[in-house]
């Protein structure tokens, strides 16, 4: 019954009118003259009268049952928020099936409006999530794929790859890459630790396993106060340590201990290199009694280098000389 009276209302906003007729049949009358023929009924009784009342209303004559004008579309405030809900949900369907399909311009002038719509809220969002919608395929990438790509890449570029991020940097320093890189350059693999073949394999062994040790950090670190000033320099021998400092002088060290065995004097300045050798001599000092053998003014700017053998002396200076002695 409710059915009916929807269909009612709205045809009568059509400028039909709805009329009751014999055995339920309905009526329609409007501008024309309407009938209608219900099968098994005639016109008697109140199918007569039903078709009587549609023959005076096509003669213009007025209707004897009202008819309900439709409710008015509600406007401004009074549509209630589940419609609100219904036509914005309705309105977003919409645009997103026909975005897709406008031109490069209409999109973007389209943009660039709805941006302008938008409050500093929506922008702060906006702000936040575009950084989230970046893909970087390199990373996205199976680990063979992305050395694959590499591997075209010229060598002077993979610096320039590995500073893009922390991520890229990470694929770039990989060994099985680098294996691959010096493969396809014909270079065979190389000793991690040189060492001379004439030399016992015990004596090999041992300075390998040394190196090792540092390489892993398998070591005990042991701090010593050695000078005033900075260190500059070093030399070892086996057992023990020789230190150089700005502080003018040289110290000497068993490494086995870290005792300071004896701290040699007599320089004017900083002393900046150092060499340590089997005949047990320091620069100019003596090691045995730590006298100072030699002292001369070799350069006019500081020594920065030397190397000696029983005969010869060869000094390098920041005065951008070398001298042999």
């Amino acid at each position: 019954m409710s059915r009916q009276r929807a269909r009612a209302a709205s045809i009568a906003g059509a400028g039909v009118r709805l009329l009751p007729g014999g055995g339920g049949a309905p009526l329609f009358s409007g501008g024309r003259r309407a009938s209608t023929a219900v099968p098994g009924a005639s016109r008697t009784g109140a199918g007569a009268g039903a078709g009587r009342a549609a023959d005076r209303c096509g003669a213009g004559e007025p209707s004897q049952t009202p008819s309900t004008p439709p409710p008015p579309p509600p406007q401004g405030d009074e549509i209630s928020a589940e419609d609100r809900d219904s036509q914005d949900f309705l309105l977003t369907y919409t645009v997103l099936q026909r975005f897709p399909r406008m031109s490069a311009r209409r999109r973007h002038h389209f943009l660039l409006a709805l941006l302008k719509q938008c409050d500093p809220g929506d922008m702060a969002m906006l702000y936040r999530t575009l950084p989230t919608l970046h893909r970087d395929f390199f990373v996205l990438l199976p680990r063979d794929l992305a050395h694959r790509v590499i591997l075209h890449v010229p060598a002077g570029d993979l610096c320039t790859a590995a500073a893009v991020s922390r991520s890229w940097a990470r694929i770039v320093r990989e060994p099985e890459l680098w294996a691959r890189l010096y493969a396809d350059l014909g270079l065979q693999a190389m000793c991690d630790v040189y060492y001379s073949p004439a030399q016992r394999l015990a004596a090999n062994a041992r300075r390998l396993h040394s190196v090792r040790n540092w390489v892993r950090g398998r070591f005990r670190a042991r701090r010593t106060a050695a000078h005033r000033e900075s260190v500059l320099a070093l030399a070892y021998d086996g057992r023990f340590a020789v230190t150089a400092s700005a502080d003018r002088t040289c110290a000497v060290w068993d490494v086995r201990d870290g005792e300071k065995k004896r701290t040699l004097a007599g320089s004017e300045g900083a002393v900046n290199c150092v060499q340590f050798d089997q005949t047990k001599h320091v620069y100019g000092w003596k090691f045995l009694t730590g006298c100072l053998v030699i002292k001369c003014p070799a350069h006019s700017g500081a020594v920065t280098c030397l190397r000696y053998n029983s005969t010869i002396l060869v000094t390098g200076s920041s005065d951008k000389t070398i001298k042999i002695w």
